[in-house]
């Protein structure tokens, strides 16, 4: 399993703090993560089996307060096996070469 993620950012907003504390704590007890902070990124996809979402949804920066206005976010699924295996083989590489 691989995660990359972040943008250098000069706000204050920028990751969880908690989320990422809890994805770090899972990497360093799951062999088979890799995370990787790329830092030039701002792609949200998830990409599972033969499926990928691409997404505008910031998951990393999502407070969840109830008191913030709506936002709009919106997504698509894509499930052409061939496309998401490009696309995993792709992003899979990058976060690979960051890490080593």
């Amino acid at each position: 399993m691989h995660i990359g993620y972040g943008i250098k950012r000069a706000d204050v907003e920028g990751h969880d703090a908690d989320a990422l504390a809890r994805l770090t704590k899972l990497a360093s007890e799951v062999q088979k993560l890799t995370l990787t902070e790329l830092g030039d990124t701002h792609a949200k996809i998830l990409i599972w089996d033969t499926e990928m979402v691409v997404t505008s949804f910031n998951w990393l920066s999502f407070r969840g307060d109830r008191g913030r206005k709506f936002r709009q976010e919106e997504g698509t699924l894509i499930r052409h096996k061939e496309y998401v295996d490009a696309e995993y083989e792709r992003h899979r590489d990058r976060i690979e070469s960051k890490f080593s």
